[in-house]
């Protein structure tokens, strides 16, 4: 094929039988391959020549540009889809992983270029009278010149030398919220874990982990969690994470082990997560946990602040699995209310502070910072004053409790726990910030699936679970099978998908709360059930994990 032959560009693919409309980064196809009718192209309305705005069936060549924000879109929908759209044709041919580092200080863009060659010429079936392309039926970005007459290998090589800035970021991504306390046992909660005992009649417990009560300090553990995470569908693990003021107390208070300096229960992600074999087969970020521990509060001093952003900034953000949103590294705070208590509540003291944490993202690199916000620990009357003021990029949910309480005690039915929960996200009435539809915040809101409730564990099998309400006490959530799961995550995907571009996440609740009885890890009733869940519902992208077989767990 001479360069004069190809066609090229930015456009729509359409195929109707395999539901395929999609907009890859590069679409060639030759002039022979119009002529025969195996691709069909839909002109401008400016009736320019050589300008087009869709082609229908299969082209010769697709090129997709693969980075974070366009994760599963670019590896999951649009291969498969291709394949199908053109059944007779090899699926894509070869993958190349790319990586582009900048200022030295690591990948700051992380792509895969995939090709799909026509392996052979084949007309295809003849598209029945008056049937229309799905992409005529469905809104879409109408662009005039969208399709160019251009020599391919001089489009290619423009392509590699942008870095691969181009990625729509419309597919959703699952972020997991990971609670870091299973070291040894012996000064873990997995204590608490193999004591539970029922409360009631028909209370599963002791909920017991398929892997065992390992520790996850342990890289090898740790990868073996990376593994089945990402095989599964989720994209990040959110590790709670907690930074406080020095507590001269600390070893005395919680015991040596969960303290390391002014972090608190860091172990699992220091020495389990970053040095994993696998860790870049799935992404990582911290949610800062800044509540009250024992003795250790969560209000902090504005100098441990900005020692807590230097040590983030330095220590996380240049790991090329940590998470980013639009490029910017993504940051979570549990609760604001103690945040602004660490500067006396005076916002415009919180502000500089974040301000100063965003500068500092920038100097290492970063296009910025996303700060996200749990809306739990939102201040009720001033909500949306506060998250314009400290400027957040988000918000989101940690655990569904905190907007509907559980209605029936002992036991509410996971049903009618989610039905509380996203009645409040569409149409208000919760609590913790949900008092208005989630549409009425500021910036946008990561819809939130709990697996479940049951933070009876923590109550230490108490004679008087049955008549207190009081954190730890409380009632449990019930019947949260997988396939519950499933329904409640499929509510949560249009939710996720009406956020803008690089905004669509939905966080989970969570990995491992196994004392809040919370957790998608495998355990002996439902085994693996929950994570395939998640894998139906949020496909994993095409070869991941991409770790050779022979560094997996």
């Amino acid at each position: 094929m001479s360069p004069e032959d190809l066609f090229t560009g930015e456009t729509r693919v359409s195929n109707s039988e395999a539901d395929l409309s999609v907009e890859p980064d590069v679409v060639i196809m030759t002039d022979a391959t119009v002529d025969a009718g195996r691709v069909r192209l839909v002109p401008a309305a400016s009736g320019k020549p050589d300008r087009f705005i869709e082609l229908e069936d299969s082209p010769d060549l697709v090129i997709e540009i693969i980075i974070d924000s366009s994760l599963a879109k670019d590896t999951r929908r649009l291969p498969a889809a291709s394949h199908k759209a053109d059944p007779l044709h090899h699926p894509p041919a070869g993958a190349l992983r790319l990586h582009r580092r900048s200022h030295g200080r690591g990948p700051a863009l992380v792509g895969t270029l995939w090709l799909r060659l026509r392996a052979q010429t084949v007309p295809q079936p003849a598209r029945p009278a008056g049937l229309r392309s799905r992409a005529a039926m469905i809104p879409r970005r109408m662009r005039s010149n969208s399709l160019a007459r251009l020599p391919a290998l001089g489009l290619l090589l423009l392509l590699l030398g942008s870095g691969f800035a181009h990625g729509d970021g419309d597919d959703v991504q699952v972020a997991a919220y990971y609670f870091p306390n299973w070291g040894p046992i012996e000064t873990s909660e997995w204590g608490l874990i193999k004591w539970a005992r029922p409360q009631f009649a028909g209370h599963l417990q002791p909920k017991v982990p398929a892997w065992g009560f390992e520790n996850e300090n342990d890289p090898a553990v740790m990868a073996r969690k990376i593994e089945a995470a990402a095989s599964h569908g989720v994209d990040a693990f959110i590790f709670d994470w907690y930074f406080f003021d020095p507590q001269p107390e600390a070893k005395k208070a919680a015991g040596y082990s969960p303290w390391d300096g002014q972090k608190y229960l860091s172990r699992a992600l220091e020495q389990g997560f970053l040095e994993a074999p696998n860790n870049g087969d799935i992404r990582f970020a911290i949610m800062w946990c800044n509540h009250d521990v024992g003795p250790a509060m969560g209000a902090v001093t504005p100098a441990t602040f900005e020692t807590l952003a230097e040590y983030v900034t330095a220590t996380y953000f240049p790991h090329p699995s940590y998470w980013k949103l639009d490029g910017k590294p993504y940051f979570s705070i549990y609760d604001t209310k103690k945040f602004l208590e660490s500067f006396g509540n005076d916002l415009d003291a919180a502000a500089a502070a974040l301000d100063r944490f965003r500068e500092r993202a920038r100097a290492a690199g970063f296009p910025g910072l996303h700060v996200n916000a749990v809306l739990f620990g939102l201040p009720k009357d001033t909500r949306d004053d506060v998250i314009r003021r400290l400027g957040f990029d988000s918000t989101t949910s940690y655990v569904w409790i905190h907007h509907a309480p559980l209605a029936d005690f002992p036991a509410t039915d996971y049903a009618k726990a989610a039905n509380a929960y996203f009645r409040a996200v569409t149409k208000g009435g919760g609590y913790n910030g949900l008092k208005q539809p989630a549409a009425t915040l500021p910036v946008p809101y990561h819809p939130n699936v709990s697996m479940g409730w049951d933070s009876s564990p923590r109550c230490r099998n108490a004679p008087d679970w049955v008549t207190r309400r009081d954190y730890p006490y409380g009632a449990v959530i019930v019947n949260n099978t997988p396939e519950a799961f499933r329904e409640a995550l499929e509510r949560a995907r249009p939710l996720a998908e009406a956020n803008p571009p690089g905004q669509r996440v939905v966080t989970i609740n969570s990995w491992n709360e196994w004392g809040e009885g919370s957790y998608i890890e495998p355990d002996t009733t439902h085994g693996m059930g929950h994570l395939e869940a998640i894998r139906d519902v949020f496909p994993p992208p095409a070869g991941r994990p991409n770790t050779p077989a022979e560094a997996r767990p």
